[in-house]
């Protein structure tokens, strides 16, 4: 029962993400001033996709992460998110400046839900074979190059 539960809470918040995604583009088309390439040069929309894959095949393969090269890749898309919700609660959140989110709901799912679930679920469901903490150093340089740009210059973030 608790696998079961598990699988689709993966799989509804991998919908989550991708409606997110796909709503804020959607949305945004229908505006004069946005472009549909913005949103793949933010971390959040990269994470979220990442973060949407990774989740899909936990779901469908839980047993995904008995592979360490998995466990690894887990690894670091929880990072990726956690980046996320740090980079939104302390840079992001203290600008008034636009940040083309549509609506509310999607920035709550991909800034806040998204990130705090994959956490729980690393805690709750840690993977089954160790990761490699080198290759996940090697991974967390690229949200840590996009933390300090982001919190430095948030405007140019956008």
């Amino acid at each position: 029962m608790a696998r079961s539960l598990t699988r689709s809470a993966r799989l509804a918040v991998a919908s989550l993400i991708v409606t997110a995604l796909a709503a804020q583009a959607l949305i945004g088309a229908a505006s004069d001033n946005y472009s549909l390439m913005r949103p793949f040069f933010w971390f959040t929309t990269v994470g979220g996709a990442v973060t949407a894959f990774c989740l899909t095949m936990l779901a469908i393969r839980p047993d995904s992460d008995s592979a360490p090269a998995f466990a690894t890749f887990r690894a670091a898309t929880t990072v990726y998110m956690f980046v996320v919700a740090v980079t939104w609660v302390f840079a992001l959140t203290q600008t008034d400046m636009e940040f083309g989110i549509p609506e509310a709901w999607i920035d709550v799912s991909l800034h806040v839900f998204a990130p705090l679930f994959m956490l729980v679920d690393w805690l709750v469901n840690p993977p089954q074979a160790p990761p490699n903490k080198a290759a996940i150093a090697g991974t967390a340089l690229i949200p840590a190059v996009f933390l300090i740009y982001a919190v430095v210059l948030p405007e140019q973030a956008l």
